[in-house]
């Protein structure tokens, strides 16, 4: 997170853009992490609310998908979209301040920090081994 906020500053007053840049949360980020991820009650919304109080963001019901918004920097934020695939990705006007790379550990950073928050909030029962790889109790 520092290396992605400094890189951020410095472009920032350079004038740095990249070009081409695109969301491509790489397949192994996801797939180590979704079932994890599926752990969490998404029917009840309040579960839901108390998870973007704990990411720092805000949370939307959108048709049937599940939408978690942080935004880390001004005009970028990580959206996290919960429905019959699970989806991560950067969105915003700053995007192209960032290297996919970036935006993939941002994507992943904020991922992380939803198996936390299930990890915490579901701690009594049998959590997905995922939950204690990336966060041991």
């Amino acid at each position: 997170m520092v290396d992605v906020t400094l890189n951020f500053i410095g472009r920032s007053l350079m004038g740095i853009v990249f070009e081409g840049n695109q969301d491509k949360l790489r397949n192994k980020y996801f797939e180590s992490r979704e079932k994890a991820i599926r752990y969490l009650d998404t029917s009840c919304r309040e579960d839901m609310v108390e998870l973007s109080n704990f990411l720092g963001g805000q949370y939307n019901k959108i048709d049937s998908k599940h939408v978690l918004v942080k935004e880390f920097f001004p005009e970028l934020k990580v959206k996290v979209e919960l429905g019959d695939d699970l989806r991560a990705f950067c969105a915003g006007d700053r995007t192209a301040s960032f290297t996919d790379h970036e935006l993939d550990l941002l994507a992943v950073y904020t991922l992380n920090h939803i198996i936390r928050f299930i990890a915490l909030k579901y701690s009594d029962q049998n959590l997905p081994e995922m939950c204690r790889k990336v966060f041991p109790q």
